[in-house]
């Protein structure tokens, strides 16, 4: 799945290389400080793997905490560098979070059908989630990309 997320990124936003995205959660579920079976480790690996500059943001652990994880926690300041954002852990905290210092972000790929897609489409990000129907999976022989379940016709147009 981890593959599956950095594609649908590349998919709405192009290259990973030198982008910042942000995962919001290493916990392996919402709400639980415990990282074993987490999938972000699997993740943060396929977004580096793809060029991207990879921050982590998790309430339930120190920045220290995360740095002893091998994440790199989200700085100060950087807010509007970041242009994917993915929830990988649903804490109830990220209901209320503050999307909207992210002027620069494009997508937030919703990994948990966690979030509110008005709150973030209102923000002008794209909402995508995991499982949406959407799937589009590139062929590796070709650059062409081809859709295997059925797209809209928004997205297509």
């Amino acid at each position: 799945m981890a593959e599956y997320a950095v594609h649908r990124l590349e998919v709405e936003i192009g290259s990973l290389a030198q982008q910042s995205v942000l995962i919001l959660g290493v916990a392996y579920r919402g709400n639980v400080r415990e990282t074993a079976f987490s999938s972000a480790e699997l993740l943060r690996n396929a977004l580096l793997e793809h060029g991207a500059k990879v921050f982590a943001d998790d309430p339930l652990f120190s920045a220290e905490e995360l740095q002893a994880l091998g994440y790199t926690p989200l700085p100060m300041g950087i807010e509007d560098e970041i242009r994917a954002i993915i929830l990988q852990a649903d804490h109830r905290v990220y209901q209320s979070f503050d999307f909207s210092r992210f002027e620069r972000c494009q997508v937030v790929l919703d990994g948990r059908h966690a979030l509110r897609r008005e709150m973030i489409e209102s923000l002008d990000i794209r909402y995508i989630t995991i499982g949406d129907g959407n799937y589009v999976s590139p062929m590796r022989e070709t650059s062409e990309v081809h859709a295997i379940f059925p797209v809209s016709e928004e997205e297509t147009a």
